[in-house]
């Protein structure tokens, strides 16, 4: 794990367990009834509050979410946890890279399309951007880490479609297609994982928003057969 990686899990840590304080002293109007995953989170101690849980060490705050039953999601789940039984994932998108794909293929791609509600014709059509973005960026008329929104960008004619595909890999499936069985219905976005006042809930659609003007397309492979395509919002 690289040090941004083990920074997001700790910022996604003190986030999860400020919402289970929030629950617990039915802050935020009591709204938040619900925390969880498989299993309600347990109850946080009595005398802890937002300033303790902020200048507690990571050992301490990972001991006490392991003691109210924290644990990492399971692999391909997209929710991160569920608030009054609806799924989301977290994702500080001004501090964190967002990662969207990596190693999609063009028979992942077509199955991703299908799943989005992309008709055949419609996709192909995006295999052809990809297809041309490949083509240039070999030639080296276009660079590796593009814009998908830029100036010369192929992706930019598909971006209708292209949309739907970053929608499904952000909340839905992998890059197969294969749906998952902890699909999110919205992204929880924040700067300071321990002020709610800098928390924010996302639609689909909010989030795909949000993410659109930093996307980046990277490619790799030695031929278009076996070309790979990553997706991501760079900070």
């Amino acid at each position: 794990m690289n040090e941004m990686d083990a920074g997001k899990m700790k910022d996604d840590l003190k986030l999860k367990l400020m919402l289970v304080l929030v629950r617990d002293r039915r802050a935020m109007q009591g709204r938040l009834r619900s925390v969880r995953f498989m299993r309600e989170y347990g109850a946080l101690p009595d005398q802890l509050g937002a300033i303790t849980l902020r200048n507690m060490s990571d050992d301490e705050r990972a001991a006490l979410a392991a003691g109210i039953g924290i644990r990492s999601k399971p692999a391909g789940a997209k929710s991160d946890l569920y608030l009054n039984d609806v799924g989301y994932r977290i994702q500080a998108l001004a501090l964190h890279p967002t990662e969207v794909a990596d190693g999609l293929g063009m028979d992942g791609l077509r199955a991703v399309c299908r799943k989005a509600g992309v008709g055949a014709e419609q996709a192909e059509e995006v295999v052809d951007a990809f297809r041309e973005y490949w083509r240039r960026r070999q030639a080296g008329e276009l660079p590796d880490g593009m814009p998908v929104d830029g100036e010369g960008s192929p992706l930019r004619r598909v971006e209708d479609r292209l949309r739907r595909v970053v929608s499904y890999l952000l909340f839905t499936g992998d890059e197969e297609g294969n749906d998952s069985p902890f699909a999110a219905d919205g992204l929880i976005d924040y700067t300071d994982p321990t002020d709610t006042e800098t928390w924010a809930t996302l639609g689909k659609d909010e989030a795909v928003d949000a993410l659109w003007g930093r996307l980046t397309v990277s490619a790799d492979g030695d031929s278009w057969e076996t070309a790979r395509f990553s997706l991501r919002a760079p900070v």
